[in-house]
């Protein structure tokens, strides 16, 4: 029996040919220490992404090819019906390990006994830093953070009040982080029951970690002195459209609604319509100076928003 610490990683992939090799390779050397389970859910790729794995790894790996795209949180769900380990990582097919961060997140678990949710700091490909946290869907959120107030706030309320404006890698504690990399107990997964579904994409990682503050009290924690490569939106870049937009929106609302109820939803819907429709004119007006990819990009994001929030009635996702 080995004495090392066994993680179950659970990478959901679809489409991911050109840069799965690299998260397995660079995850092979820089978790070494640890004994290693590798879970690959395979969301019905078009691609040769099942083929380049079982090629190079074979049973070095476990491969679950599903024959379905069935999203993000089903397909963990599935790795996680499989996973053996004391710990379960759940990471993006787009990341990167270019150091053992495996050490200082379970550390954090060691002296801090009410985490549940560990995540490192993500970094751009050219090593620059990523934001990566944020506050809960709220009216407040969408004060301080959606309409930039953050300004009138100390760094220290920066901090708590506009978690996704506090562009520093220090440790703290946060509401969530982004689903790229989350390290949790397996024995704290079995007692919340699973990854969330009801979310095809966007708003899951939101409720995984609501899901531990929730049903067992414990928090999200951001160890930035654990330091990850993000490609970010690899998969979601190969449909090119306004759903990222619309799934979002949908999950923030139905997020309020389930946790803090109907009157704190309507709230919050007429702010963040106001908010969506001020940028649409912001967007509208600069296009029409310069139509550019940012400009027009905006436009359609803030009017899809719009739509999105006007006509809502209730869908997860």
């Amino acid at each position: 029996m080995s004495s090392k610490i066994k993680i179950s990683h659970i990478i959901v992939t679809w489409n991911n040919e050109e840069i799965i090799c690299e998260c397995i390779d660079s995850l092979f050397k820089y978790c070494s220490k640890y004994d290693n389970e590798i879970i690959i859910v395979d969301n019905d790729s078009k691609d040769k992404t099942c083929e380049v794995i079982s090629q190079k790894y074979g049973n070095k790996v476990i491969l679950i090819d599903t024959g379905v795209n069935n999203g993000f949180s089903k397909g963990n769900n599935i790795g996680l019906q499989q996973a053996t380990g004391e710990y379960v990582f759940f990471v993006n097919p787009d990341v990167i390990f270019i150091e053992d961060i495996l050490t200082p997140m379970l550390e954090v678990f060691k002296e801090k006994s009410d985490v549940g949710v560990v995540s490192p700091c993500l970094l751009y490909e050219d090593l620059s830093y990523q934001v990566s946290t944020c506050n809960f869907p709220s009216v407040s959120k969408l004060i301080w953070d959606d309409l930039h107030l953050f300004r009138l706030l100390s760094k220290e309320k920066q901090k708590k009040y506009a978690q996704a404006q506090y562009k520093k890698a220090g440790n703290r504690y946060v509401d969530w982080s982004y689903g790229a990399a989350h390290l949790c107990k397996k024995s704290d997964m079995d007692r919340i029951g699973a990854y969330p579904e009801g979310y095809f994409m966007y708003g899951e990682d939101t409720e995984f970690c609501m899901l531990f503050l929730h049903h067992i009290n414990k928090k999200t924690y951001y160890n930035g002195k654990a330091k990850l490569i993000h490609i970010g939106g690899y998969s979601e870049k190969q449909v090119i459209n306004s759903k990222k937009i619309v799934y979002g929106t949908r999950a923030a609302m139905y997020f309020v609604n389930k946790y803090y109820g109907k009157a704190q939803l309507k709230q919050y819907r007429v702010l963040l319509y106001l908010i969506s429709f001020m940028k649409y004119l912001i967007y509208s007006m600069k296009t029409l100076v310069q139509a550019n990819t940012k400009n027009n990009n905006g436009k359609i994001k803030w009017k899809a928003s719009c739509k999105t929030v006007r006509t809502y009635k209730g869908e997860q996702n």
